[in-house]
């Protein structure tokens, strides 16, 4: 009888498994399938990469909890699963997949812009679909063409100082930190240099040298609730600002 009893206990006995987390593995997984544009493919020895970001603050760049690279190549869709440690998860923050299609050289084809929640607040882990946008890389974006009324065509801001930029192209840059109490007009400079995959405007006068760079990337400001289209990095004087922002209405 005792052993009986005993095999009944033993039988009895388990873990439960968090969610997203494969029985008998001590890792988390994120899994699903990174779409193309309708129509699209990338070319033979394309790449793909696929992140998991902790994209809970504003005003830091995001913290990559887990990545994976695939080969991109071809139509898709492409399947992925992402591993992380299920520790690093916080119920109380935000997380969000960002993946990406490289050709051979390295220059991005298709990028995600818009956020892929997973994980927290009631997003899924499994089956989660992103899809991505072809990237297009101009020598000098539309936006930054000048206007004749120097309206501002792209504003960004962040939190932890506060601080606004306003880019006026042909104009001026606009920038205010540590919450308004420090503020620069800055003439706009003749060219702009192109660096992955967004642009970088650097000016600079006899009280402050800056430079403004921001790229296609979603950016969660927790602070607001809102989902922005691109990331701002300003740095004045050697001290870096990380952002969100995006651009102004036409």
């Amino acid at each position: 009888m005792r052993w009986w009893l005993l095999g009944l206990m033993a039988c009895g006995t388990g873990s439960t498994q968090p969610e997203g987390q494969v029985p008998g593995s001590p890792q988390g997984q994120v899994a699903g399938s990174v779409v193309l544009p309708e129509g699209t493919q990338a070319p033979a020895g394309a790449t793909l990469e696929v992140r998991l970001e902790d994209v809970s603050r504003m005003d830091a760049p995001a913290e990559v909890l887990g990545r994976v690279d695939l080969p991109g190549e071809g139509p898709g869709p492409f399947a992925f699963t992402v591993p992380y440690e299920p520790d690093d998860v916080d119920e109380r923050m935000a997380y969000s997949l960002r993946a990406r299609v490289e050709d051979a050289s390295g220059k991005l084809l298709f990028v995600n812009t818009s956020a892929v929640p997973v994980l927290t607040r009631q997003a899924p882990s499994v089956d989660v679909q992103v899809p991505l946008e072809s990237v297009a890389r101009p020598e000098k974006p539309a936006w930054a063409e000048p206007r004749a009324d120097g309206d501002i065509r792209f504003r960004g801001g962040g939190n932890e100082p506060g601080w606004t930029v306003a880019l006026r192209p042909g104009e001026r840059i606009d920038l205010d930190w540590d919450y308004g109490e420090q503020k620069a007009a800055l003439p706009w400079p003749e060219g702009m240099q192109s660096k992955q995959g967004g642009q970088v405007i650097r000016a600079t006068t006899e009280a402050h040298d800056v430079s403004v760079a921001i790229w296609k990337e979603t950016c969660h400001d927790t602070m607001a609730d809102k989902v922005w289209g691109w990331r701002v990095e300003v740095t004045v004087d050697g001290r870096v600002l990380s952002g969100c922002g995006d651009l102004t209405e036409e």
